[in-house]
């Protein structure tokens, strides 16, 4: 990806506005069911068939800011071109034409260095490439916190 875009999904997870570029993601979602991900860690909620290919499924707000992971909201499946990963979250807000975010110097983390303006606020832009990156280091490590084991399959109506 660029790195420049102009168009933006605001979104809330957790209580929190995020933005995500639009052009990052494939498609949204607003039912799902999921099959559990043996010894995943717990902030993914499981696996879902998208298209006849397994896509995990990450509840932005229990990564983030370590909230309890719920199975309802609506999903973001990225574009392939990042990952086939799929984010939990509790809503779209709207889309936003935005001219590309400048770089921050020393503001937020490695995964929101850049932010988005939006009604007055500064909404901290996601990097999703890093977000990916992260999950893929965290696998690799292991998991540092419980994880789940099997379970029930969910499913939303």
């Amino acid at each position: 990806m660029s790195g420049r875009h102009d168009r933006f999904l605001i979104i809330d997870a957790g209580g929190k506005r995020w933005a995500v570029p639009l052009d990052e993601i494939a498609e949204v979602r607003e039912t799902f069911r999921t099959f559990p991900i043996p010894r995943a860690p717990a902030h993914y909620l499981g696996a879902m068939n998208s298209h006849g290919t397994p896509t995990p499924i990450l509840d932005l707000a229990a990564f983030l800011l370590g909230d309890s992971p719920r199975s309802d909201g609506t999903l973001l499946l990225l574009d392939h071109r990042i990952a086939t990963l799929a984010l939990r979250i509790d809503r779209v807000e709207r889309i936003l034409h935005a001219a590309p975010p400048e770089e921050e110097a020393g503001t937020g983390s490695g995964l929101t260095a850049r932010t988005i303006p939006y009604n007055e606020e500064a909404v901290p832009l996601l990097d999703l490439a890093r977000l990916v990156a992260g999950l893929e280091d965290e696998l690799l490590r292991g998991p540092a916190e419980p994880s789940r084991s099997g379970g029930r399959t969910q499913g939303v109506p």
